[in-house]
């Protein structure tokens, strides 16, 4: 078995990094999912690696590494070679390599939705961090009716329904990434943010 290829990694997980992202500060890179994962279960914001808080603005989605895992292999337990973007769910079903070992950290199983990148209802463009959506639909789709992406992958959001502006909806509603909200104040994405809001002006009366 050959061993992982460290840039293509998860310092969470250890497997092969899914929807990579990098944290600025220390360069290391995680699976989007097992970093909202951490996060959203963490008490504080703070970097697995290196400790550090973590601010949004420190966290960028890493295309470099997306395209090695789309050019690199790797030779499996039961001989096969396969590519590296579909190598953790080779292993997912390779009975040589179940009944051989596993690595000592699995990959969470817990299916959490993407909330670092959305689709343009409007167009083909995809992986659209909620800053350039917000842009790209101001250039290129004022007056656009459709589903917001952004509300649709909350659980409080309607995936059926239409706004008649969504360009000046996105403007008005998500003006800041959702995740800075939920980890800094409720690690709870299931409140809007009326609700987190709310929470976050009793929180501060306690306090006075």
């Amino acid at each position: 078995m050959e061993k992982l290829d460290e840039r293509l990694q998860c310092n969470i997980c250890f497997q092969v990094v899914e929807d990579p992202v990098r944290h600025l500060a220390c360069q290391k890179v995680f699976c989007a999912q097992c970093l909202n994962i951490l996060l959203c279960q963490s008490a504080t914001s703070n970097c697995p690696n290196c400790r550090s808080q973590i601010f949004q603005e420190d966290l960028a989605l890493d295309s470099n590494i997306e395209t090695l895992l789309l050019q690199t292999f790797i030779k499996c337990t039961c001989g096969e070679t396969v590519c590296y973007n579909i190598y953790n769910g080779h292993i997912d079903k390779c009975e040589a390599y179940n009944q051989s070992f596993r690595f000592m950290a699995l990959k969470p199983k817990e299916k959490v939705v993407n909330r670092w990148t959305f689709n343009c209802p409007g167009c083909d463009m995809k992986n659209l961090e909620r800053k350039a959506l917000v842009e790209h639909f101001s250039k290129s789709h004022r007056g656009f009716s459709g589903v917001c992406p952004v509300c649709a992958s909350m659980p409080w959001g309607d995936s059926t329904y239409v706004s008649s502006n969504l360009s000046g909806h996105l403007k008005t509603r998500h003006n800041m990434d959702y995740d800075t909200l939920t980890v800094i104040f409720t690690q709870d994405y299931s409140l809007t943010d009326e609700e987190i809001l709310k929470k976050v002006l009793e929180d501060s009366m306690k306090t006075c």
